[in-house]
């Protein structure tokens, strides 16, 4: 039945009688009459958010995509970008919703970074997840070992001094810290002290995402790219540990009961000590492969940066010495000298090694080149200098002195920074525990934007 031209009434101006009858015409009337009908709509409708969010404001968050989400300056895609942040990184939730675009924005803050964005990028942090730690205005850290008589806990202090916090909960004894090479997690053992039941634990550096591992380790090292640990436990067994899920796996090598380990910074093989023994196992093969044998045990592997030589320990007529041994060529040094030697670390850059050794008396900090030349005293006193470590571009040290203490026979006190070059040391601990295992941690600013 044809329609009036009274009847049409408004819509025929849009679209005229004739549509109806043509199908193609039909298809570009439906279109029009759908844009008009869309702009009459309440702009509300049209950017309909979720009615109830699923964040809340001072909360904590974490990135849900498997890549970088950018933030920016103002709520909307539509606005510049502020900065990226990773992925998988956690982030404080400072304010919002605001709804733009459909979706709901909240004003985050990632370290140095403020910005918006939408809440599909992120998910919620459970409590155990969460950080224990603000590390807001901080670039850098220091993570370190304190004890007292009664327990052992993990803190953390700024290089500049006037922050010093623990991370550890009540009940718990956390022991032996040790930092990933991508400077976003701790490994650490830990012991509930009502049990008392010793375990594997992991955590973020800001104590955010604390894991469980149901092993009693003795020793443990990070791999290069981060995602696993290698861990010897009590009872001379080695596991792998998936860092991500904590999945616990037998390793697949032909390796057993070493004493010590270690992950050589290329990632393609694992060093270790096995009584009198220093050896390697390709990680390609699982194959071992004895480098050196000694007359008395050895322990504590060390890889340089390069991947090119092993630091290890072993007793030498009564004194405890380093040796390093060259992968390649089969030979074996002595940089640091035939003195009493508690303590080495090889710098970040390789050059140098910075070692703890008894040549005057007492313990002191020294320095010297990988080569074995230009050896330098750091430390200058009469008290226990020891436990010495890098900042990560090699330009400063941190080690453990106990100057500032009464004399004691443990060799442990509070930590200093001293510049390398010159050996000025500034006290950055005043709490009174015995700390040691000082490691100094570089936090990753958020990504620059697109």
């Amino acid at each position: 039945m044809p329609y009036s031209r009274g009847s049409w009434s408004s819509l025929g101006r849009i679209c005229p009688p004739f549509c109806v009858r043509k199908s193609r015409q039909a298809i570009y009337c439906f279109l029009r009459l759908a844009s008009v009908l869309l702009a009459l709509l309440p702009a509300a409708a049209q950017d309909a958010c979720p009615d109830t969010p699923r964040l809340q404001a001072r909360t904590y968050a974490r990135v849900s995509s498997a890549a970088p989400i950018t933030a920016y300056a103002s709520a909307g895609p539509n606005s510049a970008p502020a900065g990226r942040i990773p992925d998988n990184s956690i982030l404080w939730v400072a304010d919002g919703p605001e709804c733009v675009s459909g979706d709901l924005w909240w004003r985050v803050e990632y370290r140095a970074l403020v910005g918006w964005t939408a809440e599909t990028a992120l998910q919620i942090v459970a409590d155990e997840d969460a950080p224990i730690l603000s590390i807001s205005g901080l670039t850098e850290i220091i993570i370190y070992e304190s004890r007292t008589a009664h327990d052992s806990a993990i803190f953390v202090a700024a290089p500049a001094g006037g922050v010093a916090v623990s991370y550890t909960p009540p009940g718990y004894s956390n022991s032996a810290p040790l930092v990933s090479p991508d400077f976003a997690q701790i490994a650490f053992t830990s012991v509930d002290e009502t049990t008392p039941q010793a375990f594997l634990g992991l955590m973020g550096f800001d104590g955010s995402f604390r894991r469980v591992i149901d092993l009693v380790p003795a020793v443990y090292s990070w791999s290069a790219d981060s995602a696993r640990l290698l861990v010897i436990t009590l009872s001379g067994t080695l596991f792998v540990v998936d860092a991500a899920s904590g999945t616990v796996s037998a390793f697949n090598g032909d390796l057993d009961s070493p004493s010590a380990i270690a992950w050589s910074p290329d990632g393609a093989h694992i060093a270790y000590t096995h009584d009198i023994r220093l050896g390697i196992i390709d990680l390609a093969t699982g194959a071992a492969r004895t480098l050196y044998s000694a007359e008395t045990p050895l322990d504590s592997p060390l890889w340089s940066p390069d991947s090119a030589h092993i630091a290890f320990s072993t007793t030498v007529a009564g004194v405890r010495q380093f040796f390093v041994f060259h992968v390649e060529i089969g030979s074996l040094s002595q940089p640091t000298g035939h003195a009493n030697t508690s303590a080495f670390a090889w710098s970040p850059d390789g050059t140098r090694i910075a070692f703890a050794g008894v040549r005057d008396g007492d313990s002191e900090i020294y320095l010297v080149n990988a080569d074995g030349s230009a050896l330098t005293q750091v430390t200058h006193n009469t008290a226990c200098d020891t436990w010495p470590s890098w900042s990560p571009d090699s330009s400063h040290l941190v080690f453990v002195s106990d100057r500032d203490r009464a004399a004691s026979d443990t060799c442990a006190g509070d930590i200093y920074i001293a510049r390398a070059a010159e050996g000025d040391a500034r006290r950055l601990t005043y709490n009174g525990r015995d700390n040691r295992s000082p490691q100094w941690v570089i936090i990753a600013p958020a990504l620059p934007p697109n």
